[in-house]
């Protein structure tokens, strides 16, 4: 009796109080809940607790248990944090609860310590013969980005030259920051350096990797495998922060996230000097993802179970080329905003940021913008009474004596429109293009208006602006060869200067952003992977299209989802895409950004994310249900849409 008396005190104490979210108590009945229960009553809360702020619901896992003990566990959900409440922790199971972990026992956080606090009671009886038994549901809310925070990821996107990290998640979270339960992390100690090297030359480094069980139905049910990418693997990859996720709950997976080598914490080599950097490649880091697949197989004593691969950006790449490289150890995969065609000059990348400006803002909003730049651009022809006049307006951390300076400065302010664009309404909270649109729209000078916004964005007092020849200067960043976790520029910008280019520019007539003339493939591509790298050649994106198929790609069972709006999509498969297979499919999905599909679901998606959601969901169902897929490799399938869509 023990927890009754402790639900009414709790229900005596927030009942009739604004704090409590819900309480639903079914008394002394007993009631089975089902899974499919479970995650409609979710979708209904989600829509109930979504006052002006977006809320996720984290369930329990529904694995058959019993209660013989009066038990009870409380979710306190704060603004910043959660943690578990235990009132009583004996829970004698037949099948252990994966979410069950206990900070010890304490009394209830009360409005007055936290008037944020919110609660959420959610009584849930299955096979139970007690009189009350209670498990939790979380209601978490999403954290945005503040201004600092944001400022933060866009020196991040001009350090990359517009390649961000495919997903950005809690980037005031710091990447050294240690996972928390149900996440376990840990190092594959046989990694190997060279996967091409003879056997007995081969030399092993450790691979940082994660484990979520949290739903895992155990043997039979399936596996889902995050691929990291250009950058660390932050403590959110397989949390509720991501689709992965959520498919995951849904089939009772297996939650696996892999760190790609050189990036985060995998150093398989002691430093990222050039005869180092050798080793780091697409085709190494594909064998990586094979030799981790064996190792997880034997971990865990797998047999026939089904893996699926998720990745975006770059690791969407991944995803669609170890189907290609390696088509029977994944029964499909999810390569999203997946550039899978290398090109040096990409700038088509401007232009999609552009239609973004014109489909958000109109035609005037994409005119007061060329406009904008354009005046900019006279000024940077201009003498030195019009290159005071940046000085003045823009604010350049150093003058700028050449036409590689002139790159820096003028990538920065494309930095800002790119940063916005790539990840156009994907964080509550942020700038958006409609946003930026509204600005250039207002009256005034066009290039004080473009000076305002360029201020408003950037990091720091100043705009970058030095080619070579200071601490902060582009080349002397990415000479930068000894590991902290946490840089990622040498390592992707050698990816780039290796194999794929992705160099964007302004030089297409076709973009609001061409009168930014220095923004060449010569100053932002091939003079830094000379002066960086000592590489004086192009990139091999020849070899790489061949390798891989490019945009025509003969792969099976892979699905491709990108946005209009993302600047990515125009090196992605798309609707026009002529695939070389019928089970392979383009998810191209109307006025989203950049690996937009790769969120957990909210009520603020648009209509057509939660059609590309029900799509995606329903080719991995159909993934999952196809039992012969190894022995059908070159078979046509069966059509996608015959499975049924995962609610």
């Amino acid at each position: 009796m023990a927890l009754c008396q402790c639900l009414h005190e709790f229900w005596s104490t927030y009942g009739e109080s604004e704090e409590v979210a819900l309480v639903q108590s079914v008394g002394t009945e007993r009631k089975e809940v089902t899974y499919v229960e479970l995650h409609q009553w979710q979708k209904e809360m989600r829509k109930a607790l979504n006052g002006g702020k977006e809320w996720l619901v984290v369930g329990i896992n529904l694995t058959p248990f019993s209660i013989e003990e009066t038990t009870t566990m409380l979710l306190v959900a704060q603004e910043k944090e959660w943690s578990y409440v235990t009132i009583d922790v004996e829970l004698p199971v037949t099948r252990q609860l994966s979410v069950l972990q206990s900070v010890g026992a304490r009394r209830l956080v009360t409005t007055a310590e936290s008037p944020l606090a919110k609660y959420l009671v959610m009584t849930l009886l299955r096979g139970l013969f007690t009189l009350c038994a209670v498990a939790t549901v979380c209601v978490l809310p999403i954290h945005a980005e503040s201004s600092d925070e944001r400022a933060h990821n866009l020196q991040r996107l001009q350090d990359f030259r517009g390649h961000e990290y495919f997903v950005q998640f809690d980037v005031h979270q710091s990447e050294d920051d240690p996972v928390e339960f149900p996440i376990q992390e840990d190092y594959f100690t046989d990694a190997i350096l060279d996967h091409f090297a003879p056997v007995s030359k081969r030399s092993t480094w450790k691979q940082r990797y994660q484990v979520n069980e949290e739903f895992w139905g155990g043997h039979g049910f399936p596996v889902f495998l995050y691929i990291g990418g250009e950058g660390p693997l932050g403590p959110k990859a397989i949390t509720n922060r991501t689709f992965i996720y959520y498919l995951a709950e849904q089939h009772r997976a297996l939650l696996l996230a892999l760190e790609h080598r050189f990036y985060g914490k995998s150093y398989p080599t002691e430093d990222m000097s050039l005869p180092n950097l050798a080793y780091l490649s697409s085709e190494q880091a594909l064998a990586d993802l094979a030799h981790f697949h064996s190792f997880v197989t034997d971990k865990y004593g797998l047999t026939d179970e089904k893996w699926v691969a998720f990745g975006g950006s770059y690791p969407g790449n991944l995803a669609a080329w170890v189907k290609l490289k390696y088509p029977a150890l994944f029964a499909g995969t999810v390569a999203s905003s997946a550039p899978v065609h290398a090109k040096t000059n990409f700038y088509e990348y401007m232009e999609v940021v552009g239609d973004g400006l014109r489909y958000f803002g109109g035609g005037e909003c994409y005119h007061e913008v060329e406009k904008a730049i354009t005046q900019l651009g006279q000024l940077m022809d201009g003498g030195k009474q019009s290159r005071s006049k940046v000085d003045e307006l823009f604010k350049p951390c150093y003058p700028m004596t050449n036409e590689f300076d002139d790159s820096v400065f003028e990538s920065s302010v494309m930095g800002a429109f790119q940063d916005i664009a790539q990840y156009n309404a994907i964080h509550e909270g942020v700038m958006t293009l409609s946003q930026v649109c509204k600005h250039f729209t207002e009256p005034g000078d066009a290039v004080e208006k473009l000076a305002s916004f360029i201020n408003k964005t950037r990091v720091g007092d100043c705009l970058d602006s030095k080619f070579e020849g200071a601490a902060n200067g582009t080349v002397e960043v990415l000479s930068r060869d000894q590991f902290d976790g946490k840089s990622s520029a040498r390592q992707w910008v050698y990816q780039t200067c290796n194999e794929f280019g992705y160099f964007q520019t302004t030089t297409s007539v076709r973009s609001p952003f061409h009168a930014l003339r220095a923004v060449t493939e010569a100053n932002v591509g091939a003079e830094i992977c000379k002066r960086v790298y000592q590489m004086d050649v192009a990139p091999d994106v020849a070899g790489a299209n061949l390798d891989y198929g490019s945009l025509g790609i003969a792969v099976e069972r892979v699905t491709f989802p990108s946005g209009t709006i993302d600047p990515w999509h125009a090196l992605a498969v798309q609707n026009s895409t002529k695939l070389h297979s019928y089970s392979a499919e383009a998810v191209f999905i109307e006025g989203t950004a950049h690996c937009a599909d790769m969120y957990y679901p909210s009520e603020r998606d648009t209509p057509q994310l939660q059609w590309a959601h029900d799509k995606i969901a329903a080719r991995v169902e159909w993934y999952l249900q196809d039992v012969d897929y190894r022995n059908k490799l070159l078979a046509t399938p069966l059509v996608p849409e015959q499975a049924q869509a995962v609610e």
